[in-house]
């Protein structure tokens, strides 16, 4: 039912990219890492709500799970740094094995707007030049990020979060009144601790 919308985002969660201070690049597949990096710095003028995202700068081992219990949904890493000047956060999503999970490499940039009290986030993989927006809060103890795509909303959520690992979830419900969300995806990423933050 959600299929097309899984293709667009579940790819979401993510180019080689340079932006600001950070840079991140992939090793070459022979070394037997995925990615190497320098976080970058917050900058000490930026909102404290940096740290909102800023606590996932490092390199996490994520493992997507499967709704149905039985099917192998993929494997990958994601790596965050600090971004524009220390001002935004940026991931990269780097799947182990795309040919087989279907996941796709991708990137998000995320800047906290201080003055309306959220996060914009904008997201792009290798599967499409568009990006897909997305507003993201605090709440309660979790963070989530909200959105819309060819007539549903959209919804990834980052709960569970501890220093060492975290859990996210990605749901999609119907525009149309009384729709309910749907889990699309789940997923749990344990830190990287060889890597330094």
């Amino acid at each position: 039912m959600f299929a097309r919308v899984l293709s667009v985002v579940v790819s979401v969660v993510f180019l080689t990219a340079t932006i600001g201070c950070a840079t991140i690049r992939p090793e070459p597949e022979s070394s037997g890492a995925t990615a190497v990096m320098r976080t970058g710095s917050a900058n000490p003028l930026a909102a404290p709500e940096l740290n909102q995202f800023g606590q996932f700068v490092g390199r996490w081992d994520c493992a997507v799970e499967p709704l149905d219990g039985v099917s192998d949904a993929g494997v990958a890493t994601w790596v965050w740094s600090y971004a524009m000047d220390g001002f935004a956060v940026q991931d990269l999503w780097l799947p182990v094995d795309p040919a087989h999970s279907g996941l796709s490499t991708g990137t998000a940039l995320r800047i906290y707007d201080a003055e309306k009290g959220l996060w914009r986030v904008a997201w792009t993989s290798v599967d499409s030049a568009d990006f897909a927006f997305f507003d993201a809060r605090l709440e309660n103890a979790e963070i989530v990020m909200r959105g819309q795509a060819e007539g549903f909303d959209l919804k990834m959520v980052f709960f569970e979060i501890a220093d060492n690992g975290f859990a996210w979830r990605y749901e999609a419900r119907g525009d149309s009144p009384g729709s309910e969300w749907e889990v699309l995806a789940r997923m749990r990423c344990s830190r990287d601790m060889t890597v330094h933050r």
